[in-house]
């Protein structure tokens, strides 16, 4: 309706005769329109003013909102990661539209604004003003977010384009940790902190959470997820039977960082990344060596990788990244199928030809799926009838002798109850109620007299006579 209205005055329509613009706009609505308008209680004239055509359809097609649902919408409301803060802000006015807030919106608003942003210590700091507003504190939060946006730029002189790699694969059982230095003695475990060399079903820290992540199978001293740029050294391998690898690169400058540990055991990545988007390469070798294989095994299928046409091009676009369809060798191509077809779960593109008139979107006809889902359903209750012998049985009438087939025992119906198809019925211990289905009429039969002498009917023979 909204839109309508712009239109109506950006074109001049609203200069027009109110039946031009009535028609303007039963046109612009579509054939469904045409319907509702039918059944509006509208008259001929009131069809004819636009105000009131307007009026009705709004009436008729904007349904009442749930109060309690709204506001559930707008407490639940924060901001996601890599959303804007002026996207926040505008979606936050706009659940606040359907609240009903009335005097408390712009304070109400300000809580949420506060509570909802991904800024702590920007929150905190907005808390600590007993004088906060709504425009005071959209303004401290859009200045922030400016300077955030703006310090890679300030800085990016200062900061140098360094490259940090850092690879701890999981060991092979019966081999000897790497080391960085010419000190060959065992150094403390990475998951525990102890200097005792052990193996990782001996480790304190095997069935323990992290009090950091909440993790099982490291302390909160040892935890990798919490740990920054600054915190990654390259040393000993923390086990013979390690069963953490970090894998990949961290860059500093305008480029994206990440820091991930990669959980090979289960085959399970769990990464914190530094900003909104991260840039995560897996290396083969690090997945190859979680198979479940001997050390003979794994190395002839590292070799197979290697030797592998199509396995080496596979592993060249698993670092590269995804590639599109038609950049796609032809041996590749049918396993490869497009980003919409995955997502779709099925095949998308033919090699039949088409009309293009039959692509486009089209409105269902309403009416007709209405007559034929009514038709539907008359023929299941038809075919539901027949298959199950229902029939209309006939109405009793008060006087009427009937059998009850559940107690074995004859009744005389008293009257009908208000309950469809049930009556009340008398029998030799008191009245009862019964449904139709139970109840079997009775046919009053007249018993047959005999004659109170014992003479025989004459049969024109004399009873004397045996010849």
């Amino acid at each position: 309706m909204k839109r309508f209205e712009r239109y109506r005055i950006a074109s001049g329509l609203d200069r027009q005769s109110k039946e031009f613009q009535v028609n303007a706009f039963m046109y612009a609505a579509g054939e469904d329109a045409e319907d509702i308008l039918s059944v509006l209680p509208l008259s001929d004239t009131d069809k004819k003013s636009y105000e009131s055509v307007i009026d009705a359809f709004e009436k008729h097609c904007v349904s009442k909102r749930n109060e309690i649902y709204e506001r559930a919408c707008f407490n639940r409301r924060s901001q996601q990661p890599g959303e804007s803060v002026e996207s926040f802000i505008t979606a936050v006015h706009t659940l606040a539209e359907h609240c009903q807030f009335r005097a408390l919106r712009e304070e109400l608003i300000r809580d949420r604004i506060v509570v909802g942003i991904l800024d702590a210590k920007l929150s905190e700091s907005l808390q600590l003003d007993a004088e906060l507003t709504l425009a005071k504190a959209m303004t401290k939060v859009r200045q922030s977010a400016a300077v955030k946006k703006q310090q890679p730029v300030l800085r990016g002189a200062e900061s140098s384009a360094g490259h940090v790699e850092a690879i701890h694969k999981k060991h092979i059982k019966g081999h000897k940790g790497f080391h960085d230095t010419a000190d060959s003695q065992p150094t403390e475990c990475g998951n525990c902190g102890y200097a005792k060399r052990h193996l990782w079903k001996d480790c304190p820290a095997r069935n323990e959470e992290c009090r950091k992540c909440h993790k099982k199978g490291h302390f909160a001293k040892k935890c990798r997820s919490a740990k920054s740029v600054h915190d990654i050294t390259q040393g000993h391998a923390s086990s013979e039977d390690e069963e953490f690898a970090f894998l990949g690169e961290v860059r500093s400058g305008e480029e994206e960082e990440w820091l991930g540990v990669l959980q090979l055991n289960e085959h399970t990545f769990t990464q914190e990344e530094r900003e909104n988007e991260a840039a995560v390469t897996v290396f083969v070798d690090a997945v190859t060596q979680s198979l479940p294989a001997t050390e003979p095994r794994l190395k002839e299928i590292i070799e197979r990788q290697k030797t592998d046409p199509v396995c080496a091009k596979l592993i060249r676009y698993c670092e590269m990244g995804w590639p599109e369809r038609h950049m796609l060798p032809p041996e590749l191509a049918p396993f490869w199928p497009e980003k919409a077809q995955l997502l779709m779960g099925r095949q998308i593109r033919s090699d039949i030809p088409q009309y293009p008139a039959t692509l486009r979107p089209r409105w269902p006809n309403i009416k007709g799926f209405r007559r034929s889902e009514k038709q539907a359903k008359e023929d299941q209750q038809h075919r539901y009838n027949l298959r199950h012998r229902v029939r209309s049985l006939p109405q009793l009438q008060p006087g009427q002798d009937v059998w009850l087939t559940r107690e074995r025992k004859q009744g005389t119906i008293i009257q009908k109850v208000v309950t469809p198809r049930s009556y009340l019925i008398h029998t030799d211990e008191g009245q009862l109620r019964r449904n139709r289905t139970h109840l079997r009429p009775v046919q009053n039969t007249q018993p047959q007299t005999t004659p109170d002498t014992d003479e025989t009917p004459d049969t024109g023979q004399n009873p004397g006579n045996t010849d």
